[in-house]
């Protein structure tokens, strides 16, 4: 009984993660910015309205007046990493020991001036067209990890009715017993 429940979590666990490592070159960007240095990393992408960006937060021991060279260290790495076709990336650089934060959009033509052209292999999928292919195979996993939930706790019901309907009746004690025949009221005279 325990077996079926812990494969049934077990799958469905394995159904839901598998949709969540669709978009792949953001590891590999998180990792990219993590071996140049940086921590605190997190990579972010989102779509409005067909206009896709990706979000680079960073945290470094800068110097003062380094952030220009910072964020343009964070944005060529997303630029070559990040296997997706985007419009904008926006760099934040934290710098912890300064109490300093930056922001800087940068758009795709200002990019393609400062690094060159993208390979084409890594603007083949919009991010639009990825969070959307993401979503609806995440709606599908757990509408069958739902479906699979749902007939293991079925059987797990029928198991239990059948254990408990399979069992011999109790035998009553005597005092049950006793108290099942009709009250009969007792004259003084009985006593």
């Amino acid at each position: 009984m325990r077996r079926v429940l812990f494969l049934g979590a077990v799958l469905a666990l394995a159904l839901v993660a598998s949709g969540c490592g669709e978009l792949t070159g953001i590891d590999r960007t998180e990792s990219a910015l993590h071996d140049a240095g940086f921590t605190a990393v997190g990579v972010t992408v989102s779509s409005a309205h067909g206009f896709d960006t990706v979000m680079a937060k960073v945290s470094v021991d800068a110097p003062p007046g380094a952030m220009a060279s910072v964020v343009d260290r964070v944005a060529g790495i997303v630029w070559r990493t990040v296997d997706l076709r985007f419009d904008e990336v926006i760099v934040v650089v934290r710098v912890p020991t300064r109490h300093v934060k930056t922001i800087e959009p940068l758009r795709r033509d200002a990019l393609a001036r400062l690094f060159g052209p993208r390979p084409a292999r890594l603007d083949r999928k919009s991010i639009g067209e990825e969070l959307a292919h993401t979503g609806r195979t995440l709606l599908v996993e757990l509408t069958v990890a739902g479906a699979a939930g749902l007939a293991v706790f079925a059987i797990v019901i029928v198991l239990l009715v059948r254990a408990i309907g399979s069992g011999t009746p109790a035998r009553q004690s005597p005092v049950a017993e006793h108290s099942a025949q009709p009250h009969q009221p007792r004259s003084r005279s009985q006593e």
